[in-house]
């Protein structure tokens, strides 16, 4: 015959499962699945940046231009550009806004490394008007991670008119992350 449980031996079995409770509780808080998926997002996004910035190089070395000159109607083959959204016609990757088609880009690379989708958090392109001006691929951050670093962060002006600057402005050290006070996670490169 069973017996009864001991009022000692309940206040145990309390004690115990207050505390299995108490650690999964505060493992969920550390681990923050959100924000790892935030980060995973934040490390696709940056090799997506480098993947169009490594297609550009490989596309103005077979055709000597840059996807952007012939749409600018420009005597340069590789001239600014203000920030434009990677899947803007212009920029090669797409052939219109819905992505539904390849760009010259993305054909000439396709069979090398893939085609590159611009389908997730937005990417923009922006190049400064000389032809030894760097590239830059930026997207805003998601994983509280990345935007804790301000100062690998840049402030773009994505309603410039002009072409993008050479050097990018750094971000503040105090970013509110809403609406027009954000940074970006810029890659850049030259054309060689």
């Amino acid at each position: 015959m069973p017996t009864p449980l001991s009022q000692n031996s309940i206040v145990r079995l309390f004690f115990l499962i207050s505390f299995i409770s108490l650690l999964i509780v505060a493992s969920y808080f550390v681990i923050d699945p959100k924000d790892r998926k935030s980060e995973l997002l934040d490390s696709n996004l940056e090799n997506k940046a480098y993947s169009i910035l490594n297609s550009f190089e490989h596309f103005y070395k077979t055709k000597g231009r840059l996807p952007w000159s012939d749409d600018l109607v420009s005597r340069s083959p590789a001239p600014g550009i203000k920030w434009t959204l990677a899947n803007s016609p212009e920029i090669g990757l797409c052939k219109d806004r819905t992505c539904l088609e390849l760009g010259e880009l993305n054909d000439l690379i396709a069979t090398i490394s893939g085609v590159i989708e611009v389908d997730e958090e937005p990417l923009y392109v922006g190049k400064g008007p000389k032809v030894d001006d760097p590239i830059h691929v930026c997207f805003v951050p998601q994983s509280s991670a990345r935007k804790s670093k301000t100062g690998n962060l840049y402030r773009v002006d994505l309603l410039s008119e002009r072409a993008t600057e050479r050097t990018l402005e750094s971000c503040p050290d105090r970013v509110a992350w809403r609406e027009n006070d954000v940074c970006y996670v810029c890659v850049s490169d030259s054309i060689r």
